[in-house]
């Protein structure tokens, strides 16, 4: 009895065994033939990333002019720059109101970048001098504030940024009128009259890492509240000592220089950061910029100052490259497309999928909000647009990659065409610019065919009725 009972077990042992072997060869075997119809209907297609710097609005090196220069600002972008530096001098006006001749020379300044194509980074301050100091009035600055808020309105698509200034020499908040620095008080009115004149999304930069974690003590910016325009949201920093000494010339001076760029590598990852240097020491060397514009996630910087720092640059090395090479290419965002997974076949009125990996190389983020679409050209010219759900402002710079799903319809009436091409559109998701293809955003890539703001990837080609990818 005990005898049968064992040959009983065994055998269905041997049978359990037989069961998972054939499950486990019929898994296998699926497996495969997936690879093989993978292989057959979908292709791997790599790209390579540029050496080179890639002009990109809201990054890179900033060209300074004043309002009363602001003819200049038609050679930024002949100075390989994206972003101009704007000083509206109110140095004339510290016991009157501003003059119809003042008023009309900002906007002339701001018409001249939208002409151009850049974006700004604004200050206002009462003289670019050691000496210069802000009216003891803060009702007069606030009339001020009001006079140019329409001029801020008309332009606010192309403000990158509002740096606060208004306080001390050069609105850089230190030997102000209302004390050295200025008193927390008078910070945050001028904070708080800024919110009330600029649009909703324009973000402002504060001097000192330490002035925006005084004024919002109780809040810490991270992802869950970042681009809300909300409070911390909204408020970055600036540095105008980079890499100059142990606090920055008094820029870390609540907490030690490591424990500020710690902070600065969560908040700046959501508010735009930038400045310019000042001197040549210990802590420009290239090295430690690469090192410190990590960390900071460095989006502007000035181009002409300080000249000697620059120069340094240029005459060291990082990673084999030309050290200022390598920085300038990394300020700010650097997308790069690493590979797509897309089909291999496809016909008009029916849809191709396809998986796009993208990475951000750079040392920021991209701050202001892009519509991205996928776009079919035909030889033709004629074009048909995918609107996708990614947002390109969550791509933030590191090693991670992102992924960009889609399944893009190719248009019935491009059944006779003999070639399409796909492309990437990242487009300024606001009206007044997106129609300006100088505002979108070109991906750092040397085999990608960059043309009107359209980031071309992909080419079909019509054989025997169907588009076959090239």
């Amino acid at each position: 009895m005990k005898k049968n009972q064992v040959d009983r077990k065994k055998s269905k042992m041997k049978n359990s065994q037989v069961v998972i072997m054939i499950v486990l060869f019929s898994i296998l075997l699926i497996l495969m033939l997936t690879a093989a119809f993978l292989k057959q209907t979908f292709s791997n297609v790599k790209y390579i990333e540029s050496d080179n710097n890639t002009i990109n609005p809201g990054r890179g090196f900033y060209d300074p002019v004043y309002t009363y220069d602001y003819e200049e600002i038609s050679t930024t972008r002949q100075n390989e720059c994206s972003l101009s530096f704007v000083m509206f001098d109110l140095g004339e006006f510290k016991d009157s109101l501003i003059s119809n001749e003042k008023l009309l020379e900002l906007d002339n300044a701001l018409t001249a970048a939208r002409n151009n194509g850049v974006k700004v980074i604004f200050r206002m301050a009462y003289g670019f001098e050691r000496e210069s100091r802000e009216p003891n009035d803060m009702e007069l600055i606030n009339s001020h504030l009001m006079q140019i808020k329409p001029i801020l309105e008309k332009h606010s698509d192309i403000l990158y940024v509002v740096q606060a200034g208004i306080l001390g020499p050069w609105g850089e908040w230190h030997n102000s009128t209302f004390g050295d620095p200025p008193s927390l008080e008078a910070r945050k009115t001028v904070i708080d009259m800024w919110l009330n004149v600029l649009d909703k999304d324009v973000f402002i930069d504060v001097r000192r890492p330490s002035f925006v974690r005084d004024m919002y003590e109780k809040e810490k910016l991270k992802k869950s509240n970042a681009y809300s325009f909300e409070g911390v949201a909204r408020i970055g920093w600036h540095n105008d000592a980079l890499l100059s000494t142990e606090d920055d010339y008094g820029t870390y001076i609540e907490l030690s220089r490591k424990e500020e760029l710690k902070w600065s590598k969560n908040h700046n990852l959501f508010t735009p950061f930038g400045g310019e240097m000042n001197t040549l020491g210990e802590y420009s060397t290239a090295e430690n910029a690469n090192d410190e514009f990590e960390k900071l996630r460095i989006s502007y910087l000035n181009k002409f100052y300080n000249k000697d720092v620059l120069e340094s640059w240029k005459k060291d090395i990082i990673e084999d490259e030309n050290a200022f090479d390598y920085i300038n290419k990394k300020l700010g965002y650097r997308l790069v497309l690493n590979n797509v997974w897309i089909k291999n076949k496809t016909k008009a009125n029916r849809k191709v999928f396809l998986i796009m990996k993208i990475s951000n190389v750079g040392y920021g983020s991209v701050y202001n909000k892009y519509n991205s679409n996928i776009i079919v050209m035909d030889d033709k010219g004629n074009k048909h647009k995918t609107a996708l759900k990614a947002d390109i402002r969550t791509f933030y710079p590191g090693k991670k990659s992102r992924l960009i799903i889609a399944n893009v319809k190719i248009p019935k009436e491009m059944d006779n065409s003999k070639n399409i091409r796909l492309g990437f559109e990242l487009e300024d998701y606001k009206d007044s610019l997106k129609y300006d293809k100088r505002y979108n955003i070109e991906l750092s890539n040397d085999d990608i065919f960059y043309e009107n703001g359209i980031n071309y990837f992909a080419k079909f080609s019509l054989i025997d009725g169907k588009f076959i990818l090239k």
